[in-house]
C-alpha cells in the first residue's frame, strides 16, 4: 500500500541530493517526490509517497529511520494514519470532437475540473484532487484520447480534525504509527466530550457534523 511522508529539510542543493542518493542506495519503491517551499525561511518541505509492498519489512517506517539520520533534515513523519489532507494536481490534453467536447464539459461540473485551453480538436483540463479522485477521473477519460498527460506529485498537512478510523485496520495493534494516530483520536474525541458539558454544546456538535461531512 502507499505510505505519505512528510519531511522538513534545510534549503540546500547538497541536502536533496543526499535525499535522493538515501532513496536510491535503499532501493525504495517511490511512487512520488515533491518538494517545494514552506512556512518557514531556508527551510523546504519535502512529501515522498512510497509503496510499501513488502508485508514483511516496512519500508515507510525504515526510510523514516533513515531520513532522520541525515543532517540536513529537520524533522519527518509518516501521516499516512494521521488526519491529513493529501492533494495532486493533474493537466490533461485531450483531442475530441464536437460531441466528445460537450461531453468532457458536462464532466467539468461532476468533477469539478477547470478548462484551462479549448479549440476546435483538442481541450485542456485541470483537475486537484485526493490521489482517489485523481485515478477516478483518468478511468473515466479512458475512452477518449489523452495527448498529453501531467502530474504534480502528491503534497500534504496534517489537519487538526478526527480521522477516517477503516484506514488504520491494516496495522498491527503494536504498530508505532497506529499507537500515536489512536492517541490523537483518543484526545480529540475526548475533547469534543468535554465540549458538550459547555454551554456551546449545540454549536460544537454542528461543527462536528460539518468536520466528518466534509471530510475528503
Amino acid at each position: 500500500m502507499k505510505r505519505t511522508i512528510s519531511a522538513l529539510i534545510e534549503k540546500d542543493s547538497e541536502g536533496l541530493i543526499r535525499v535522493i542518493s538515501l532513496l536510491t542506495r535503499r532501493k525504495f519503491e517511490i511512487e512520488s517526490i515533491t518538494i517545494s517551499a514552506c512556512e518557514r525561511k531556508f527551510y523546504e518541505r519535502l512529501t515522498i509517497v512510497v509503496i510499501n509492498s513488502n508485508e514483511e519489512m516496512d519500508q515507510a517506517y525504515q526510510l523514516t529511520k533513515q531520513l532522520q539520520k541525515l543532517l540536513n533534515v529537520v524533522s519527518v513523519e509518516d501521516i499516512t494514519c494521521i488526519p491529513s489532507i493529501n492533494r495532486e494536481l493533474v493537466l490533461i490534453k485531450l483531442q475530441v470532437n464536437i460531441i466528445e467536447k460537450n461531453e468532457i464539459l458536462n464532466l467539468s461540473d461532476i468533477f469539478k475540473l477547470k478548462i484551462i485551453d479549448i479549440t476546435e480538436s483538442t481541450i485542456i483540463i485541470e483537475f486537484t484532487g485526493n490521489s482517489v479522485k485523481v485515478i477516478a477521473l483518468q478511468k473515466v477519460l479512458e475512452k477518449y484520447k489523452i495527448l498529453e498527460l501531467i502530474k504534480t506529485g502528491e503534497i500534504a498537512l496534517t489537519r487538526e480534525s478526527l480521522i477516517d478510523e477503516p484506514s488504520l485496520q491494516q496495522y498491527d495493534n503494536n504498530h508505532p504509527y497506529l499507537k500515536k494516530t489512536l492517541g490523537i483520536l483518543s484526545s480529540n474525541i475526548k475533547s469534543f466530550n468535554n465540549s458538550l458539558l459547555s454551554d456551546d454544546s449545540i454549536l460544537h456538535t454542528n461543527y462536528y457534523s460539518d468536520t466528518f461531512s466534509n471530510y475528503e
